[in-house]
C-alpha cells in the first residue's frame, strides 16, 4: 500500500527546508560559521560608532569573530555592551582591548588589540573597550588646518600669478636656459679634456715609471760609492790639516817658528825694508845709467874729457 504526502505536508517541509537554508545563509552573510564552536565575550563602549551586528572582529587583519549582539545598559549611565562571538581556538590575553575603527567609507569595524600576557581571559569575561581615530575622523579633524591655510594658499597663488606675469621672470627664464646651455657645452668640453687626461694618462705613468727607476738606479750607484770609507778618508784629512796647525802653533818648523817667534818675525821684517831699500837704490842707479851713460864708461881716441858737470 503505497503512503503519499498531502498537498499541505510537502508545502511545509519545502517551507521548512526554505527557512533552514534562510537561516544559514543569513549566518554565513554575516560571516558566522555554525559548524564551529566559539566563546562569548563583552566589550563595554561609550559610543560604538555605527558598529552592527554581525560586523567583524579582526586581530592582526585576521577575522577571528564576529559581533553577536548590541544592547544598551539602561542601568549603567547609558555604557554600550557589545557581545563578542571569538572562536574558541583563540585565548585572549588579560589586558587586550577590543577597539574601534571608522573606516574611509564610513563603516565601522572592531580590532582585538591582543597583549603578550600569559594569563587569559575567561568566556563570559569583558573587555576594555575604546576608540581610535579611522581615516575618515582623521581627515575631518583635519578640515580646520585647511581651512586655516586656505587664505594663505590663495595669497601664495596670487604672488605666483603677479611672479610670472612679469616680464621680467621670461628675461630671467631665457638667462636660466643660456647658463644651461653653456654649462652644457662647459660639461663637454669638460668630458673632452677628461678624455685626453685618460688618453696620456697612460704614458704619464710609464714616464713616471722611467723615472723611478733612473731614481732607483741612482740611489743603487750612491750605495755602491761607499760613502761611508769616502767620510773616513775627509775625518782623516781633517785631522792631518788639524795636527799641521797644532804644530805650527807650537812653533815646529819654519813655518811655526816664523808664526811664534816675534824676534825672527822683526829680523824677517827689517831685512824686506832694507832689502827694499836697496832694490829704490839700484833702480835709481840703472835710470841715471840709462839717462847718463858716459859719465859712467869713457871710451876716447883723443884724451880723456872732463866729466859732465853737476
Amino acid at each position: 500500500m503505497k503512503t503519499f504526502f498531502s498537498h499541505e505536508v510537502k508545502i511545509a517541509i519545502i517551507a521548512i527546508i526554505a527557512i533552514v537554508i534562510l537561516f544559514f545563509g543569513l549566518q554565513f552573510l554575516k560571516g558566522l560559521n555554525i559548524f564551529s564552536s566559539s566563546r562569548i565575550y563583552y566589550a563595554k563602549f561609550e559610543n560604538i560608532k555605527g558598529l552592527a551586528a554581525g560586523s567583524p572582529i579582526l586581530a592582526s587583519g585576521y577575522q577571528i569573530g564576529t559581533v553577536k549582539d548590541i544592547a544598551y545598559d539602561y542601568d549603567n549611565n547609558g555604557e554600550i555592551v557589545v557581545e563578542l562571538r571569538i572562536d574558541k581556538h583563540l585565548q585572549i590575553p588579560v589586558g587586550s582591548h577590543a577597539e574601534l575603527a571608522t573606516e574611509m567609507l564610513g563603516g565601522t569595524k572592531l580590532n582585538l588589540s591582543l597583549t603578550d600576557n600569559t594569563q587569559f581571559y575567561s568566556a563570559g569575561d569583558t573587555l576594555m573597550g575604546n576608540s581610535s581615530l579611522g581615516a575618515l575622523e582623521k581627515a575631518t579633524e583635519m578640515i580646520p588646518s585647511i581651512e586655516k591655510m586656505l587664505p594663505k594658499l590663495d595669497s601664495i597663488l596670487m604672488n605666483v600669478n603677479a611672479l610670472l606675469s612679469d616680464p621680467s621672470t621670461s628675461g630671467t627664464i631665457h638667462n636660466i636656459e643660456y647658463i644651461t646651455s653653456q654649462l652644457k657645452t662647459s660639461t663637454e668640453e669638460l668630458n673632452g679634456i677628461l678624455g685626453e687626461v685618460n688618453n696620456s694618462l697612460p704614458g704619464m705613468m710609464q714616464k713616471a715609471d722611467a723615472t723611478m727607476t733612473h731614481l732607483s738606479s741612482v740611489t743603487k750607484k750612491i750605495d755602491d760609492a761607499n760613502i761611508d770609507k769616502t767620510l773616513a778618508r775627509v775625518d782623516h784629512a781633517v785631522k792631518d790639516v788639524r795636527d799641521i796647525t797644532s804644530k805650527i802653533n807650537k812653533g815646529y818648523g819654519t813655518i811655526g817658528a816664523l808664526v811664534n817667534d816675534k824676534s825672527l818675525y822683526d829680523n824677517l821684517n827689517h831685512s824686506v825694508v832694507a832689502l827694499d831699500s836697496t832694490l829704490k837704490s839700484t833702480e835709481a842707479l840703472v835710470k841715471d845709467l840709462k839717462e847718463h851713460p858716459k859719465d859712467y864708461v869713457h871710451f876716447s881716441l883723443f884724451g880723456r874729457k872732463d866729466k859732465r858737470k853737476k
